[in-house]
């Protein structure tokens, strides 16, 4: 318990703890405790070997905390308080003794953990973001991408059937605003709805798709008047402005997309 509230007061903010180094460090705090406070009593080879190997552990492990997305906070935890909790606890070298103090003592061990975990957990600082919706928003920027993608792929192919004569250009047209369009419209608010995390390093990318599938949509939607057979738009300088920032944007989004794989 007081490894997770120490968790969350320290480290919940920026990363997930998982497993029960919590315990773990309870039992060693405890053991290093026990094992020092009643050195004389114990053996002198045993209490040496399990201070040195418990010791060694604990300095060892923490040490490695250290790194990058391991939470020290939850060692650190469960280390002091099982080491509070072999001070308050009676020991049971002497039974008598222990009858005697574990009916106050074993209350006092409970009230010090409910108190202590409360104060820290409740006490534990805003998170800067809300990890759940950080997941959420890695899903649905994977999909509005994929979905990004296919539709460009759909557009692409579409252009190669009227150059090759499978696919008329008035009815290539006539498509690109009943059925492109609307499709794009719909990417549109797909992509838009993405919130990432502030200074995400995808964002860049995310904005540079949601312009493009903007400038696609619009240039789809657009309205054509035919001369000598052919579908010509109704703004050429229109067209003109968003043929130029999508050749611009679409080599951004190359690049961006070359830094998201990863190096083999």
């Amino acid at each position: 318990l007081a490894g997770s509230a120490a968790s969350l007061h320290f480290s919940a903010r920026t990363g997930v703890s998982v497993g029960a180094s919590g315990a773990v460090f309870g039992v060693a705090g405890a053991l290093l405790v026990a094992v020092f406070h009643h050195r004389r009593r114990l053996p002198r080879l045993f209490g040496r070997r399990t201070l040195g190997g418990i010791g060694f552990f604990v300095v060892y492990s923490l040490v490695q905390g250290l790194a990058p997305g391991v939470d020290n906070a939850a060692h650190v935890g469960g280390l002091l308080a099982g080491a509070a909790l072999a001070f308050i606890l009676p020991e049971r070298f002497d039974l008598a003794h222990f009858r005697a103090s574990v009916g106050f003592r074993a209350p006092l061990a409970v009230l010090f953990i409910v108190v202590a975990t409360t104060v820290v957990g409740f006490t534990a600082p805003r998170a800067p973001f809300d990890l759940s919706e950080a997941f959420a928003a890695n899903v649905a920027l994977e999909r509005g991408l994929a979905e990004f993608s296919q539709s460009v792929q759909v557009l692409e192919q579409e252009a190669r059937e009227v150059r090759s004569g499978k696919l008329g250009e008035l009815e290539a047209d006539e498509r690109s605003r009943q059925v492109h369009a609307p499709r794009f419209v719909r990417l549109v608010a797909q992509l838009s709805a993405i919130a990432l995390p502030v200074n995400d390093p995808r964002a860049p990318l995310l904005d540079a798709a949601l312009r493009v599938a903007q400038l696609l949509q619009e240039t789809l939607a657009m309205e054509s008047r035919i001369v000598d057979g052919k579908p010509v738009s109704v703004d050429p300088a229109r067209s003109a402005a968003i043929d130029a920032e999508l050749a611009r944007l679409n080599t951004q989004i190359v690049r961006l997309a070359a830094q998201r794989k990863p190096p083999r």
